[in-house]
């Protein structure tokens, strides 16, 4: 039986019941409008939106000032991308690269490993700039190295702690290297990774003349390689050898993916010639599309189609330079072409920023084309061509005098709509130039705007990239992702670096609440225009939300910026009214917003209708034409921003994830502890805040208004208190299920989640966050009882754990569940005390520390660990104790006496069936007893249980153990005075067939019990047999006949005739047991009862000929019999006489005393036919022999002479009949005398069918009868000491004497020489001889 302790709580009084639906509303509430908030966030305008791009045509943007606006007055100038250090490069790697001799030289970075590579002619250095140290070399290549790439390697091909390829490029030949990691101790014992090179070439192909210009790999772990003479090759390798290796050993090989079939003819001199190459000088990989694309120095471009898997390669298209140019001047004429077709850098627009825009193309001035590989709004499909969709003019063309221009781009870094250009010296650019522009402050603005800065550099790198992604905590990469200003508060600052010889720079995007942050520490604390300006530019929303955040993060130790941070948001954040619009008033206003806003005004409201969002930005409006609501302020948006944004990653997501390891799949969290540490700390530092400041968001500002003024600012004011009220229960719920998970995953997740049972699991395995949060308070509790379990079944303490659920989720784990751990760590120790005093002991504690918190804790968990425990007192104590608690007025038990008729909708009723509910586990306990009981047949149920020795720990019950722990609980349960505990055992007895039991152990209330079930099911003939046993053993006979004769009349009660008989036999038996001291009534009298049986015993003997007889429709007509009992009258007309059971009509006119001699000859006729006619083709001699048995049967039942048994009648065809079937001349008359009749009878019979002139002997044998009376009489004289008396003798032998004489009389007349006249008259001689003597 599980043990397991559930700390889920249950409830014990209507109050809680009505607290907790008051939570569970509040939760709801504040979900619904977080959703809103959710839905508001995700209604920012679409790349293709922006740019204004519609199916048939194109754009191009850049060229007003709404496009890259000027800062507001009064905004400082701070520039978001600030350089955060510099460092380096080490000396020695600085000498080797200043070396004259040297002559060919390169350098990179590997962000994702943290490595600035650099090769010097054939050598190859790693360097770590993120500690300064770990430099590596390697000198296993012959050649000068061209081309550098790490990539990730294939699935299933390398071991495990491979992570990295390496791949290096010469002029002789590629080679592939593995990259691993082990962790080093340094100087001040900090752990850090170090790197390892495998020591030789995993792979290595040779190049063939090829000068590798550059090198990408996939996601999937191919490996691309760009030449200098335009083609793109790629190095496939596997794990098994293949018979088309390139040399013995070899485990890849280089496929050409782009030179044509004279490529493989023509030496590669003619092939130059021939096709005109230019170098590959970028490859960019669209991994999440498959595609694939090349930029050559010539100004081309190809794309290539990986395949829907990223498993094969197709050229689909080339854009060459005069193709582009054509397309460019098609959209845009007013600009030198030269300026937007001098290529600089190819750069990937991933699936998740736009759907629809595939490909970015920066040119050497800056200007941005966007291209698509298909037609706009036309997805799943694969790519087919290259079609320019939108230009974007760089800064500087837009009419403004004064404004700088990007011009030689250099490098070129994209991520998620913000580009970075490393611009060089040239005659407008003094001095090498960093470009930022960034369109995230413009994130929610219709317009495609964008703000950008320039940062001066010392020299122009030669080597950009991007560190990251520096998500806070998980988020799904597939997903859209939304702005920057949502994405803030769970991003770190976006980190891009910069190498140049002299060192590399790293560089750090300002989030918009850094901005502000910055602004703060500036201002003071005062109200600048700068902070005004701030939150008029990002709107009153999200700059509240700027504000909640600087005041939540962990990472600012500086407690004045959060004071400064504090003072804004209240100051700032305004105050709810209510507002009285018109629908088309209200969408003008909404759409009329100045052009250089970056945000649109946030205008949370609620209504009775449903709120809608308006445009693409976070508007929460009311549809009527005219309509009364609530406007929320910035403070109560603010607030719920701040969760939405912070909640966003984990709210959709499921909770737990299934990973499969050697074959075993497991249930594993998705989020990590350090995340939903992350989130916590988060939520409760915003709690804190909340608390701090609940009377400032719970009040208003008192102004002088008139009073229905005053009143709706109050209205308003109380629906948002109400609502941030509902927020606040969110904030802990969330905190708490979010500390309840990191606690989780410190302690071995998936062991957790394998104590559940399969349906729970389901569960786990599809519940998202959201659903642990607002609805599955439930499963929380399921997985604390199952840590606790851990705990208790490793035999450890649980006050450790106990305390520190309680400290991180209080209201999940509450001071009663406490309680219930500590008790169930009790139970435990009980279990493995081998003292059974000190055994009881232990267990009366454990049940005094559950009886001071009942009911809340889980009941079940509790009685089975008493159970496995054998401690019955303990089971039948916590149902008590927790009844007691929940119906303290006994409203239950009032219910229940006066027999249930008081109205279901009361009170009573639902306290009668808490009972119910409760006292359900006394039955879960009997059941699982029983169990283990039935398991020895010979076991039974004692009357009075015997006292039994503890159950150890890992002991199990045995069936003898089991039968006395039943007897025990059920004598507890039926000692108490509450009769619902006493029908609940009185039921689990009764479905288990222990009707003895139930009966000897039963309370006078098992009679009310029993009469209660029988009433309420009429049809339960099993409870109304159960009463006639119950009326038996106490002796009520004639209450017991009443039962058993209503039983057997019943029709249609499912009981066979069978059934019927027998519970009329028990009737007679109960009847004539004892003498009635009253006079019986109706059919209960013994008279009634046996004329009753005697009807059934007829229609038993109709059932049982119809059984074996051969008739239509048989099925139905025994159904019918069996269906209730019928009348003599219906058994002849309705059952025996249609089916000619002449039996059964010969018994019926017995019964009923009916006198038609004629009617019973004709029966008695019918029934030795058939019994002839069944016979067959039997010899004639046994036929005979079977109508006589037949006659033997039947007159056991029917006597002689009766009205239903004519002797003359019956003995004349038997005669006959045997005559027909020669039969043994003694046969009938020897049958006769057999059954009782007189031999006086028999010689009048046979004299009056010898004297009777009948035609049927003459058509047989004439003298057949003659024969049969000389038989007689020799029998007669053989037997003649069967008749002592003298005078019967003689008065037999006088008789038999006359018939002889007449007999002899015919054969004289007839038959004068027969041999048959000697007999007859030796015979005579001997008659006489009796006579005289």
């Amino acid at each position: 039986m599980d043990s397991t302790l559930n700390v889920s709580r249950s409830v014990d009084t209507m109050s809680m019941i009505n607290q907790s639906t008051s939570i569970k509303d509040s939760l709801d509430l504040s979900g619904k409008m977080l959703d809103r908030f959710f839905a508001a966030d995700d209604s920012f305008p679409t790349l293709v939106e922006k740019m204004q791009i519609t199916k048939s045509s194109q754009s191009v943007s850049g060229c007003t000032e709404y496009d890259y606006p000027k800062e507001g007055s009064g905004m400082p100038s701070i520039t978001p991308l600030k350089s955060r250090h510099k460092v380096p490069l080490p000396e020695a790697l600085l000498e080797q690269w200043n070396d004259v001799q040297n002559f060919h030289r390169k350098l990179g970075i590997f962000p994702e490993i943290n490595r600035v590579w650099v090769t010097i002619d054939q050598e190859f250095f790693l360097w770590d700039y993120s500690e300064g140290t770990d430099l590596s070399y390697f000198d296993g290549m012959s050649s000068t190295i061209f081309a550098v790439a790490l990539v990730q390697p294939k699935p299933n091909v390398f071991q495990p702690h491979i992570k990295h390829l390496l791949v290096l490029a010469t002029g002789l030949n590629i080679a592939i290297l593995g990259v691993t990691f082990k962790k080093v101790s340094i100087v001040d014992g900090k752990t850090v990774e170090q790197l390892e090179l495998t020591t030789d070439a995993i792979y290595e192909v040779p190049a063939e003349g090829m000068i590798t210009s550059k090198i990408v790999g996939t996601n999937n772990g191919r490996i691309f390689l760009a030449s200098e003479d335009g083609n793109l090759f790629e190095i496939d390798y596997w794990k098994d050898l293949g018979w088309f290796s390139i040399r013995s050993g070899s485990r890849c090989k280089k496929i050409c993916h782009s030179a044509g079939t004279l490529s493989y003819i023509l030496p590669s001199f003619l092939t130059h010639v021939i096709t005109e190459p230019s170098a590959i000088i970028e490859i960019a990989v669209d991994n999440t599309r498959h595609i694939l694309y090349t930029l050559a120095e010539n100004n081309s471009i190809e794309l290539y189609d990986l395949g829907s898997d990223g498993n094969s390669t197709s050229r689909i298209v080339s854009l060459s330079h005069s193709n582009l140019e054509h397309q460019v001047s098609k959209l845009l004429r007013t600009i030198e072409i030269a300026q937007m077709t001098i290529l600089s850098s190819i750069k990937i627009i991933e699936e998740i920023e736009s759907p629809d825009i595939h490909l970015l193309v920066v040119s050497k001035s800056g200007f941005r084309l966007y291209f698509s590989t298909g037609a706009i709004t036309s997805r799943n499909t694969r790519p087919y061509t290259l079609q320019l969709v939108h230009i974007r003019l760089p800064p500087g063309y837009n009419r403004v005098i004064g404004e700088s221009k990007p011009s030689s781009v250099q490098h070129v870094l994209y991520n998620r709509g913000t580009i970075i250009m490393a611009c060089n010296t040239d005659i407008t650019n003094y001095r090498p130039m960093l470009w930022c522009i960034s369109p995230d402050e413009y994130a929610f603005s219709s317009n495609f705007s964008e703000r950008y800065f320039t940062t001066d550099l010392d020299m122009c790198p030669l080597s950009l990239d991007n560190i990251g992604p520096n998500w806070l905590i998980y988020n799904d990469p597939s997903s859209p992702q939304p702005p920057l200003i949502v994405r803030q508060q769970f991003e770190n600052r976006q980190e891009y670096i910069t190498l140049a010889p002299q060192g590399l720079e790293i560089f750090e995007m300002l989030r918009p609440y850094d901005t502000l942050c910055e602004l703060l520490a500036k201002s003071q604390g005062s109200e600048t225009d700068a902070i005004k300006t701030y939150f008029k530019k990002f709107t009153d929303n999200q700059a509240c939300v700027a504000c909640l955040t600087i005041i939540c993060d962990q990472s600012l130790k500086n407690i004045k910026i959060k004071e400064y941070a504090t003072h804004a948001f209240f100051a700032h954040g305004g105050e709810p009214k209510l507002v009285t619009e018109r629908l088309h008033e209200s969408l003008h206003e909404l759409t009329r917003v100045p052009q250089n806003n970056s945000f649109r005004p946030n205008n949370f409201a609620t209504s009775p209708s449903t709120p809608t969002f308006i445009e693409n930005q976070t508007n929460i409006t009311n549809l009527p034409f005219e309509s009364t609501s609530v406007q929320y302020s910035s403070k109560h948006n603010g607030l719920y921003l701040f969760v939405s944004r912070l909640l966003r990653p984990l709210w959709n997501i499921k909770a737990v994830n299934m990973e499969t390891t050697d074959g075993k799949t497991y249930i594993v969290n998705t989020v990590s502890p350090d995340d939903c540490s992350f989130v916590a700390n988060h939520l409760q530092t915003l709690n804190s805040f909340m608390d701090n400041y609940s009377n400032i968001l719970a009040n208003y500002t008192k102004t002088q208004l008139d009073v229905s003024r005053r009143i709706a600012t109050q209205d308003a004011h109380q629906t948002e208190s109400k609502s941030i009220e509902c927020l606040k229960q969110l904030v802990v719920r969330s905190a708490e299920v979010f500390n309840l998970w990191k606690l989780l995953s410190e302690h071995q997740f998936y062991i957790i989640a394998n104590k559940l049972n399969d349906q729970e699991q389901y569960v786990l395995e599809n519940v998202t966050f959201k659903e642990l949060i607002l609805v599955h308070q439930e499963m929380c509790q399921t997985l604390v009882q199952k840590l606790l379990d851990t705990y208790l079944s490793e035999s450890s303490s649980v006050e450790s754990i106990s305390s520190k659920l309680r400290q991180v989720c209080p209201s999940i784990y509450h001071s009663e569940d406490a309680a219930c751990a500590k008790a169930s760590e009790m139970i435990k120790l009980a279990q493995s005390t081998v003292n059974e005093d000190e055994r009881k002991r232990i267990l009366h504690q454990s049940l005094m520390v559950l009886k001071e918190v009942a009911p809340k804790f889980n009941l079940t968990s509790i009685c089975a660990q008493y159970t496995n425990c054998a401690y019955m007192e303990g089971v039948y104590q916590m149902c008590r104790e927790s009844v007691k608690k929940l119906d303290p007025k006994n409203l239950g038990g009032h219910y229940f006496v006066n027999s249930m008729v008081l109205d279901r909708d009361g009170p009573g009723y639902g306290a009668y069936m808490l009972r119910l509910d409760i006292y359900k586990e006394i039955s879960a306990s009997l059941d699982y007893l029983y169990s283990i009981m039935v398991k020895n047949p010979s076991v039974i149920i004692p009357t009075r249980p015997n006292l039994i020795p503890g159950i150890l720990e890992n002991s199990a019950l045995t069936p003898e153990q089991s039968s006395n722990l039943v007897s025990e609980l059920i004598k507890l349960c039926i000692s108490c005075d509450d009769e619902i505990m006493h029908t609940v055992v009185y039921r689990w007895m009764i479905d288990k067939k222990l009707i003895k039991e139930t009966i000897e152990m039963g309370h006078h209330s098992l009679e009310k019990f029993l009469l209660a079930q029988s009433r309420s099911d009429n049809n339960n003939n099993y409870i109304k047999d159960v009463l006639c046993r119950y009326y038996e053993y106490n002796g009520n006979y004639y209450e017991a006949a009443e039962v058993l004769a209503s039983l057997a009349k019943r029709p249609e009660s499912g009981l066979t005739l069978s059934d019927r008989l027998m519970y009329l036999g028990r009737a007679m038996a109960c009847l004539r047991s004892k003498k009635l001291s009253i006079p019986a009534l109706n059919v209960t009298s013994l008279r009634d009862i046996e004329d009753l049986l005697q009807v059934a015993e007829i229609q038993k003997m109709i059932l049982d000929l119809l059984l074996s007889s051969k008739i239509d429709g048989k099925a139905d007509v025994i159904d019918k019999l069996n269906s209730r009992l019928f009348i003599l009258g219906e058994l002849y007309s309705d059952f025996a006489e249609p089916h000619s059971l002449w039996e059964a009509q010969l018994a019926i006119l017995q019964l009923s005393n009916h006198d038609d001699r004629e009617l019973v000859n004709q029966i008695w006729e019918n029934i030795l036919l058939k019994v002839v006619e069944d016979c067959g083709d039997i010899d004639e001699h046994n036929k005979m022999t079977i109508a006589l048995e037949k006659i033997k049967s039947l007159a056991s039942s029917h006597p002689i002479n009766s009205s239903t048994f004519d002797l003359e009648y019956v003995t004349t065809m038997l005669e006959y009949l045997n005559c027909n079937l020669g039969g043994d001349l003694e046969s009938v008359y020897t049958t006769m005398l057999t059954i009782g009749a007189p031999i006086e009878s028999l010689v009048a019979i046979y004299k009056k069918i010898y004297s009777t002139n009948d035609p049927r002997w003459q058509k047989t044998s004439e003298l057949h009868v003659l024969e049969v009376i000389m038989s007689l009489a020799r029998y007669y004289l053989q037997n003649v000491d069967l008749w002592p008396s003298g005078m019967q003798r003689r008065s037999i032998a006088v008789n038999l004497l006359d018939l002889l004489v007449i007999c002899q009389n015919m054969l004289y007349s007839r038959f004068a020489h027969s041999p048959l006249i000697e007999g007859v008259i030796a015979i005579k001689n001997e008659l006489d001889n009796i006579i005289n003597n």
